[in-house]
C-alpha cells in the first residue's frame, strides 16, 4: 500500500532510523497500525513547547508519526495533513 502524506505548514520534523528506536518499536509491536498515527501524551511537544520560550503556548499542536520499515518520522503540525492513497 503506498501513501502520500501531504502538510501543508509544520512546526518541526525529525526522522530517525529505526535502529535506534528499539523502545519504542518494542512498545508498538504486533499493532496494526495506519500508515500515519498521532501521539497522545507526547513528551516530544512538551519539549518543544519548554524550547520555544511561551511563542507555542496556546498553538494547537498535534504529534503525527509515520512509521516505516527503514524510518521513524514524526511532525508536529497545527493542521492535519491530506492522506492520498496511490494504489
Amino acid at each position: 500500500r503506498v501513501v502520500r502524506i501531504l502538510f501543508d505548514s509544520v512546526i518541526a520534523y525529525r526522522n530517525i532510523n529505526e535502529s535506534f528506536r528499539l523502545r519504542t518499536l518494542e512498545q508498538i509491536r504486533g499493532m496494526e497500525l495506519p500508515p500515519l498515527v498521532t501521539v497522545e501524551n507526547s513528551h516530544w511537544l512538551a519539549w518543544l513547547r519548554h524550547e520555544s520560550g511561551g511563542v507555542l503556548d496556546g498553538v494547537a499542536l498535534v504529534h503525527y508519526m509515520i512509521i516505516t520499515p527503514e524510518d521513524i518520522i514524526e511532525i508536529a503540525s497545527e493542521f492535519p495533513p491530506r492522506v492520498e492513497h496511490l494504489n
